[in-house]
């Protein structure tokens, strides 16, 4: 309760007006007043109620600070009060909640009732008891800083200790003495003896594969069907199974299968769907123990240095173990060629010779191989068999690598050992696995897993199983590894053991004024992981009555869990269906312009509707080095990455011990003066509001807190980073951590390949990182391009010089808004690039000429540039270039080619050769034929040689017939069928995973379902068809089925039922006719290129018009006219003068959208079969 006063007054706070949340803000400032007052006297904690959430928790930072929707001058005010806050909660343990108005509260109905007979009564200005102080602090330039004037604290200096503070910190700066060490975890060599208990398995799994049915799809045979996955897991997991060799798994693609329970590496089938092996390596189970300590394999551990369709080596370093698994199908001998086996195991044999010297090694295969018939050390005499060819082969392996196979020992294999079971009934030994020669025999137990579930109807492989007991070897005296492990609390409600540990953090002796800045973050970081494990901890429910029994209460909450799941999804049914209309309403105004938030907004309605792209594609953890080797380990993997983004970053690897030397170095060599500027710092009450509007979900430091952490309790976490921000501010020195991040490689696309150049990254920084560099002012653009490339102060006429000089055209000379800095300089040198490659192509004569018109087109005469330079869409370009000959057609691809290679190489650019990169579309058929040494075939298809004299460097400039870029597919014949395809598919990837739920959902309104299905996936299939020329039936036929499949979306068919008509799925959509839907299309660019252009666009499709007037785009408008003219009168008339595009396009300049507005008003053909479907 308060009253506002004016501006004068010594009892003015900030208050502008009389707005309930002015009077509500004004009341939370004079009770926080008091608190500060007397609260301390009592020597107990105080909670602070209110009935208005925004003024409240505003004040206490769970919100943002309130302001009011129309009135911003409520600001000033909810700024002080925080300001007060802040104050006591140094003084008090001060706490607050929130009381629903009128609700019965004692305190809440007082204060109403208090209210009411002031405005009744009213109040002199003597009758004031308030004090005057918050009006003069509210008047001070630095009553943000409120809460430092209070008791000193020993992690912040005083206010008025911060000026001298500054100049201290920048005169006596304390270097970082260690380089950067977050996320790093060093192993030490154990004084402890490791047992290793685990058990490995090797299976062929071939008839877990579906018998081939028409139209299946490979990709989903063998392990691609989760549900056969999920056995083969169950029963491992069951087994206790660390590492499972898989021969047969008939994957056609070398990836990672996404999995929670193993990292599943999979080498690929050929082909032709035979063969695939995988390695999969459990991650709930450990591989070494101490007493309660237990380690796991983690993805960093797995290098792949070697696969094939048969063979897969993974080299496995983590603390404490070095092992080479290999996982091979070996061929059998006979009945394959003499010497085909010797010639697998030579291979296998090169693939493990590069593993480190203390590696050892595990093979897992099935090896196609007879055995026992000549024992050796490696081969014993359990159920001997002849041996064959291919079982001398394998035989020679083992005595090389001095590996032994257990299940041929009387001593460590235990049952029958025959793994496979001919189609004749009698039994072989196939399936080995071979351990190192130095395990101990007593330590290994053999058996042969007979009771296996395979989903087979005859018996066929039978999975060995290795039972290890072991001792752990130390091959490595350290091993340091990377996590990056978020910190990401399910609660949004902070706990009280969480808010204790906050406080007791900040008194720690590592987290006080005097730590050095790198120090302070290590504490706070780790302090700060250690507080949040309390969120974690299960809070078990108490019973309300002692004696019901815990049997009891379970019943009970099972019974309240079903009837709060049947109560909230009838609650979310009738939400989702309001919501999507209230999306209908939005979309009919504005947002059918924007389909991708408009999709967002849908699948926020179906969260569990998820796509079906294989957005879930993970490489094998195996890279290239420069010799175009696989790396051998994990350290060379790290090595080869390091180097690429070394390379990416134009960076200079560093170790660790010596960055402290390179950073002194750098600090040294610019000498600055100290200043101070407290404006420069950031307030508790700026941090405060930053961490509220952190992103949820975004990805974490090496420190591994995240945007949730930070904004569980917002006012203890900006105590907690104050100081260490000051520290920064004051010392202009951050951490050292804050000066990078981590570089993340990212496949560009889901590819198979491990080749470096495939690779990009995302730099990753510590959230904190970007939470210090407050209210940072943006410098103008051309100043900081000014400065770099010309010292000409504040004039413009040697800039432009220079970019005269460079060859910019003038029209690139113009200030884009929002543009980064480096995007302006691209832009400017692209525009460059592009200019002088044009003038070098002119000179040597080697431009296309732009095409004379033979008559003068419907918009009147233009003047058409001299020549076709080359067109382009932000850093992507086409060139243009025709000859009647294909030799010199190819000749001159290769002098363009050279000549754009040429000029970027001069200014540092580089063009990337691929076949959806940069590449030269021609006819491949009559390639063969031009005798040109300069035209190759390569693994991937043609290519033309050529050498930069820049460089001197050779480039492969791929060929192809068609090219996709940008969403469209050009071909060299023309045949849109491909685009037609790939546009389809493009459209169906927002309704696949909507359809059942949303699409053809009876519960939803079909007006609701029509609406977003023509936003989300007809407008894009439909207009982006606009560019095509169907003057083809066949091609046109193509379209129109894939126009209807979309529509048929609406309509759910059931079990037995018919497909329905194509006229009664139009019927139903009440959608127009294929014919007149493209004819929409078309009128809307029609429309765009006769009034904006570009010009030299309609010059050239005008001569595509003279050239060809029935398969031109042009030619297309006209039969559009015909089809209109079938339903509409006025269309008709277009047609009597005999130059129906002359009068179209002429109307269209006069009235924009009159051809449009024609279309939209012809009658839908579709209601002309209405009645049949009536009575049918």
């Amino acid at each position: 309760m308060a009253l506002t006063q004016p501006p004068d007054s010594e009892y003015h706070v900030g208050e502008q007006n009389e707005l309930p949340l002015t009077c509500e803000l004004l009341a939370i400032v004079w009770a926080i007043t008091w608190i500060i007052e007397y609260g301390p006297s009592y020597e107990v904690g105080i909670e602070l109620r209110y009935d208005c959430t925004s003024a409240g928790r505003g004040t206490f930072a769970d919100y943002k600070v309130a302001t009011g929707a129309q009135h911003a001058s409520s600001s000033e005010l909810a700024h002080f009060a925080c300001y007060l806050r802040q104050l006591a909660d140094r003084r008090v343990s001060l706490t607050h909640a929130h009381v629903p108005g009128h609700s019965g509260d004692v305190g809440n109905e007082l204060c109403n009732e208090l209210s009411k007979y002031c405005r009744r009564h009213g109040m002199h200005f003597t009758d004031i008891c308030l004090p005057r102080w918050p009006g003069q602090v509210f008047r001070h330039p630095l009553k943000a800083w409120l809460w430092l004037v209070d008791q000193h604290s020993g992690d912040t200096p005083t206010l008025f200790a911060l000026e001298s503070e500054s100049v201290r910190l920048q005169a006596q700066p304390r270097l970082p003495t260690h380089g950067p060490q977050l996320g790093s975890h060093e192993t030490e060599r154990s004084v402890n003896n490791l047992v290793s208990s685990m058990s490995l398995a090797s299976y062929n799994v071939l008839t877990l594969m579906d018998p081939s049915r028409p139209g299946k799809n490979a990709r989903q045979e063998g392990l691609k069907v989760s549900a056969k996955r999920c056995l083969l897991k169950r029963q491992l997991q069951q087994l206790n199974v660390l590492l499972c060799g898989i021969q047969e798994t008939r994957i056609v693609c070398t990836e990672m299968l996404p999995d929670a329970d193993f990292w599943m590496i999979h080498s690929a089938a050929t082909p032709a769907g035979h063969h695939g092996v995988a390695l999969w390596i459990s991650r709930k189970l450990p591989y070494a123990r101490c007493g309660q300590h237990m380690w796991y394999f983690e993805k960093d551990h797995c290098a792949v240095t070697s696969f094939s369709p048969r063979h897969l080596v993974v080299q496995l370093n983590a603390p404490y173990v070095s092992w080479t698994v290999l996982v091979c199908h070996g061929p059998s001998e006979p009945p394959a060629a003499s010497g085909t086996a010797a010639a697998f195991w030579a291979t296998c044999r090169r693939a493990v010779a590069k593993r480190p010297s203390h590696s050892e090694l595990i093979v897992l295969t099935d090896a196609n191989a007879h055995l026992g018939s000549l024992s050796s050390v490696a081969v014993g005499d359990v159920a001997p068999e002849t041996e064959t060819a291919a079982g001398t082969a394998f035989h020679d392996f083992l005595a090389d690598q001095d590996l032994f196979l257990p299940s041929t020992f009387a001593s460590s294999h235990h049952g029958p050992s025959h793994t496979w079971v001919a189609p004749s009934g009698a039994g072989h030994r196939l399936d080995y696995i071979a351990v190192p020669t130095q395990w101990p025999i007593e330590g290994v137990k053999s058996t042969v897993l007979y009771q296996f579930e395979s989903l087979q109807l005859s018996v066929d492989h039978y999975p060995v199983l290795l039972q290890c007991n072991l001792m752990c070897r130390d091959p490595e005296a350290h091993f340091t590894t990377f996590r990056r492990r978020a910190v990401r609390p399910a609660t949004t409600v902070p706990t009280p053991q969480y808010l204790a540990a906050l406080t007791v953090a900040r008194q720690q002796p590592s987290l006080q004024w005097t730590a050095q800045v790198d120090d302070h973050f290590a504490a706070l970081t780790t302090a700060w992981t250690n507080a949040s494990k309390s969120l974690d901890e299960p809070n078990a429910p108490k019973p309300r009555q002692a004696y019901l029994q815990p049997d009891t209460l379970q019943l009970v909450r099972q019974r309240k869990g079903v009837r709060v799941a049947l109560s909230q999804t009838h609650q979310e049914l009738r939400r989702r269906i309001e919501y999507l209309q209230g999306l209908v309403r939005r979309v009919a105004a504005s947002d059918i312009r924007d389909p991708k938030n408009l999709f967002r907004a849908v699948r926020k309605a179906f969260p569990a509707a998820s796509s079906k792209r294989r957005q879930a594609f993970q490489p094998i953890p195996a890279i290239q080095n420069a010799e175009g080797e696989l790396a051998s380990n994990r350290d060379d993997r790290h090595e080869v990455w390091r180097s690429h983004f070394a390379a990416l970053e134009d960076g200079e690897p560093i170790l660790a011990e010596d960055y402290p030397d390179r950073f002194a170095e750098q600090r040294q060599a610019v000498s600055l003066s100290s200043g101070f500027d407290i404006h420069a710092l950031a307030t508790l009450t700026a941090i405060e509001q930053l961490a509220l509007g952190l992103k949820r979900g975004k990805a974490c430091g090496p420190d591994g807190l995240t945007g949730e952490l930070l904004q569980l309790a917002p006012a203890a976490t900006a105590r907690l980073l104050a100081p260490l921000f000051l520290k920064s501010a004051m010392g202009i020195q951050e951490p050292l951590e804050f000066r990078g991040g981590c570089l993340i490689p990212l496949a560009k696309q889901a590819h198979e390949s491990c080749i470096i150049d495939m690779y990009g990254a995302a730099f990753v920084i510590i959230y904190l990182q970007s939470t210090s560099k407050l209210e940072l002012s943006q410098a103008a653009f051309y100043r900081v391009i000014r400065q770099l490339v010309a010292p000409v102060g504040d004039d413009d006429r040697s800039l432009r010089k220079f970019f005269h000089t460079l060859g910019v055209p003038p029209e690139a000379l113009q200030e884009l808004a929002g543009d980064s800095l480096a995007d302006v300089f691209f832009g400017f040198a692209f525009a460059a690039y592009l200019r002088t490659s044009d003038v070098a192509l002119d000179t040597i004569g080697l431009s296309t000429a732009t095409p004379t018109l033979k008559t003068v087109p419907p918009w009147g005469s233009e003047i058409a540039p001299p020549r076709l330079g080359a067109g382009a869409w932000a850093d992507d370009f086409v060139h243009f270039h025709r000859q009647p000959q294909l030799d010199h057609l190819v000749s001159n691809v290769l002098r363009i080619v050279t000549v754009y290679v040429e000029r970027s190489d001069a200014i540092g650019m580089q063009l990337t050769f691929a076949k959806d990169k940069t590449a030269a579309m021609l006819s491949i058929q009559d390639l063969s034929q031009t005798g040109l040494a300069c035209v190759r075939p390569g693994p991937e298809g043609y290519c033309i040689i050529g050498q930069s004299a820049v460089t001197k460097l050779t480039f492969e400039l791929p060929i192809v017939d068609a090219y996709r870029h940008l969403g469209g597919i050009m071909t060299s014949t023309g045949t849109p069928a491909p685009e037609i395809a790939f546009r389809s598919a493009q459209a169906w990837i927002p309704v696949r995973p909507l359809r059942t739920k949303l699409f053809a959902a009876p519960g939803i309104p079909l007006e609701v379902r029509r609406h977003l299905l023509r936003s989300l996936a007809m407008s894009r299939f439909v207009f982006g068809s606009a560019v095509l020329r169907l003057h083809v039936a066949v091609h046109f036929r193509a379209w129109a089925r894939a126009y209807v499949a979309l529509w048929r979306s609406l309509h759910r068919r059931q079990q037995h039922e018919k497909t329905p008509h194509a006229y009664e799925t139009l019927l139903r959509a009440s959608a127009p006719s294929p014919p007149l839907a493209l004819a929409l299309a078309r009128a809307a660019l029609l429309r765009q290129i006769v009034h904006t252009g570009p010009s030299t666009l309609r010059h050239l499709l005008w001569h595509q018009w003279e050239a060809d007037r029935d398969s031109s785009w042009l030619g297309q408008i006209v039969k559009d006219i015909k089809h209109a003219a079938l339903y509409s009168p006025t269309a008709e008339t277009l047609l009597s003068d005999g130059r129906p595009l002359h009068g179209l396009i002429e109307a269209i300049l006069d009235q924009p959208m009159w051809w449009t507005r024609l279309l939209k008003g012809s009658p839908v053909p579709m209601s002309s079969v209405s009645g049949f479907f009536s009575h049918a």
